[in-house]
């Protein structure tokens, strides 16, 4: 049986961009300190954190279908509009052995989060996942 870990590096790599409505950036921070309209990167982390079971499933599915183990450092690049449903996310990886699958099923699971309302713009987050199949 195989148990699979997914780490949140948002604490030390995550990042958080606010853009105005017309698109242009008017703050960008890194790290948990992050406070971006009514969003900060603690209340990001939380959401992110009760979803991690769907996350979960991405991988663990992958890994079933394929028979092939992946185990590597994926970033998710993800847009929070001021309603607060996630309105593009994407993978961003320099790997070229990461399971596309895998990134177009977090994504899903990303575009499916209700994030709370933003006052004052949309929000980008940067947000390394890092995946690891473990042996029980």
């Amino acid at each position: 049986m195989k148990i699979i870990t997914i780490l949140l590096f948002l604490f030390s790599c995550g990042s958080v961009t606010k853009r105005d409505s017309s698109g242009k950036v008017t703050q960008k921070k890194k790290k948990e300190e992050v406070i971006v309209a009514s969003l900060n990167g603690s209340l990001i982390r939380q959401i992110i954190v009760k979803n991690l079971p769907q996350i979960r499933t991405c991988y663990q599915n992958q890994m079933s279908s394929s028979g092939k183990t992946y185990q590597g450092m994926v970033t998710m690049k993800f847009t929070i509009e001021e309603s607060g449903l996630v309105d593009r996310a994407k993978v961003e990886t320099n790997d070229p052995s990461f399971p596309r699958p895998i990134g177009e099923c977090v994504s899903t699971v990303l575009k499916r989060i209700k994030f709370p309302r933003s006052k004052g713009g949309v929000v980008e987050v940067s947000q390394p996942f890092n995946f690891h199949p473990t042996k029980s």
